[in-house]
């Protein structure tokens, strides 16, 4: 029986999971929707910390809370609010820089969902201005290492913090994926020195999460579903491979989630490589590519602790006894493995109480 955060955390730690030990993996989308909030922009971080460790009560787990960079302040923004309206409002961000100023905007309303409606770099030349402010950043640590102190205390043994931290190919989100791709093949040079710049900035967020107090990190490489094996492997894996090492040597814990494909990671021994201390997703057709769950499983390394793989259109529609025949399922095809059951990726806000019950194996 896992009750507090410790001992969700020693079990992943000494992979000593206990058999059918079930941990909803969620978002701050569900914890709003949950709370019959409109949209995630009506919930602020304190609701969510705190609507995080109710749903945990509610359903008797210890919740794994997500941390993102993005909202520790790490990036000194100036805001302009550039129209509003009842349903929200759209707002520009910028950073002035010796070459003009690194903005982007941002809609707030409703219908939204928060979405950046113009990217912060559109063109050659803003990957200086980009450069400027990655690498100014890493000066920018005391704000974000006092609001990480103040999360971790506010929380307690309610739920278990983990820390979201960008590798160095998502250019932390400022270049969406399609403009890496032909950002890396039209200047192959310096997008290597990009990532080189945006690892070491990776490397200052982990170290203000580790002088704050926090235990376990968080990561995607994205998988196969974005990028080409040979982008994974050229900007990807390698410092995937580092930031391990890294964590792993201050005694911390790295938790990874790829969405969609990943069985040919899986096959090739990338998994292996990075060796994180919880390997999250494992999606079956068609929003992944594992066809055997079990098969999969033998492939890690049995110091990997895994969890999913339930799906999550399956625990948004289907009967509690359908969930509960998957869940079974999984406890087979894991059995001498250190697993913990969820949803494969966040569960979708509408999830229904009695779904999650099923999946935890509690009545509701």
């Amino acid at each position: 029986m896992i009750e507090t955060k410790s001992q969700l955390l020693e079990a992943i730690r000494t992979r000593n999971v206990p058999k059918a030990v079930a941990v909803p993996f969620f978002t701050s989308a569900f914890v709003a929707s949950y709370f019959d909030h409109e949209w995630v922009g009506e919930c602020d971080d304190e609701e969510v910390l705190d609507g995080s460790v109710e749903i945990g009560k509610r359903f008797g787990f210890v919740p794994i809370i997500e941390i993102g960079w993005w909202v520790l302040d790490f990036f000194p923004w100036e805001k302009r609010v550039l129209s509003s309206s009842e349903s929200g409002y759209v707002e520009k961000r910028y950073i002035k820089t010796p070459d003009g100023e690194f903005s982007e905007v941002f809609d707030f309303r409703k219908s939204q969902g928060d979405s950046i409606v113009e990217h912060a770099v559109k063109n050659a030349e803003d990957i200086q201005k980009y450069r400027f402010v990655v690498n100014g950043i890493r000066q920018q640590t005391d704000q974000a290492r006092q609001k990480l102190i103040n999360i971790l205390k506010r929380v307690g043994q309610g739920g278990l913090i983990y820390l979201n931290f960008p590798l160095p190919h998502s250019c932390f989100g400022f270049l969406t994926a399609e403009d890496f791709i032909y950002f890396q093949y039209d200047n192959p040079e310096m997008a290597q020195a990009v990532c080189r710049e945006n690892f070491e900035t990776s490397k200052a967020m982990i170290m203000t999460g580790i002088e704050s107090g926090v235990d376990l990190f968080f990561t995607t490489t994205h998988g196969l579903g974005l990028y080409s094996p040979d982008i994974l492997q050229k900007y990807a894996i390698p410092y995937a491979v580092e930031i391990a090492k890294l964590i792993h040597e201050q005694g911390k814990l790295l938790y990874i989630h790829d969405c969609g494909r990943m069985h040919d990671l899986i096959v090739d021994g990338t998994y292996n490589r990075i060796h994180p201390d919880l390997l999250i997703g494992f999606e079956k057709k068609p929003s992944g590519d594992i066809v055997d769950f079990g098969e999969a499983r033998k492939l890690l390394d049995k110091e990997i602790v895994t969890q999913g793989n339930i799906s999550m259109d399956l625990l948004r529609r289907g009967s509690g006894k359908d969930i509960m025949k998957a869940r079974e399922k999984i406890l087979i095809e894991t059995q001498g493995f250190p697993h913990i059951i969820s949803g494969s990726c966040a569960m979708l806000p509408g999830t229904p109480d009695e779904n999650i019950s099923a999946m935890i194996g509690t009545d509701t």
